[in-house]
């Protein structure tokens, strides 16, 4: 039907806050980023909207907890593993 739009279309995810740190991206809304996975895997969305937050804008607290995946051994490497990482 012309015009209309199916609930897919309608539904947009939330956009995701990330901050770059030690060379890797982390979320600030991981539970969003699960989301966001989970439409993708349903083949409901291919994009993901996503708002760089400033490492000075990190919480201090929220900063100090994240650790690379490799323990800190990849800080200038940028690449990733998979489209999710």
């Amino acid at each position: 039907m012309a015009g209309s739009a199916t609930q897919t279309e309608m539904y947009r995810p939330p956009k995701l806050q990330v901050f770059k740190q030690t060379g890797q991206y982390f979320t600030l809304n991981n539970s969003d980023l699960h989301l966001c996975r989970l439409l993708e895997k349903r083949g409901e969305i291919e994009t993901v909207r996503v708002e760089m937050i400033p490492r000075h804008r990190v919480p201090k607290g929220v900063s100090a907890l994240l650790l690379p995946r490799d323990g800190g051994q990849s800080e200038g490497d940028t690449s990733t593993e998979g489209r999710w990482g």
